[in-house]
């Protein structure tokens, strides 16, 4: 049973002017592991690949946000592995994966795409059951 769904489109231009404001480095440190940092210097297109990332991260928060307790958590939690020729993994930290088990999200699917250097993450919830009801 689908339990959240979550989208976001990010532009490699909406990054780079994350990047290049005041708090470009603060923007990096709170938003990607340091793995994923590493992995999108080793990218062809670095800003691409930062606004992919990005906005797979907060299509997870859209899906998986209103079916937790917690009000708000780090998006470091939430990293996105590529696996070549295959779709994309998510991976949530430990903690988020238990917070998202007990609100009833079992699994979580993902889709990406990018075109003319606009991203669109696509993100379903799955669990046993829903949080919500109809109403």
């Amino acid at each position: 049973m689908i339990v959240g769904i979550g989208v976001d489109a990010v532009s490699a231009e909406t990054m780079q002017e994350k990047l290049s404001g005041p708090h470009g480095k603060d923007f990096l440190d709170q938003s990607f592991s340091p793995e994923e940092l590493a992995r999108a210097c080793e990218a062809p297109h670095e800003l691409s690949y930062l606004a992919a990332h990005y906005a797979a991260k907060q299509a997870v928060v859209k899906a998986i946000a209103p079916v937790l307790k917690a009000t708000s958590f780090s998006l470091r939690l939430i990293e996105v592995k590529d696996k070549e020729g295959d779709s994309p993994v998510l991976r949530l930290s430990p903690q988020l994966r238990d917070m998202a088990h007990t609100a009833g999200v079992d699994r979580l699917h993902i889709s990406i795409t990018e075109e003319l250097g606009l991203t669109i993450c696509f993100v379903v919830a799955e669990g046993a059951g829903s949080q919500r009801s109809l109403s």
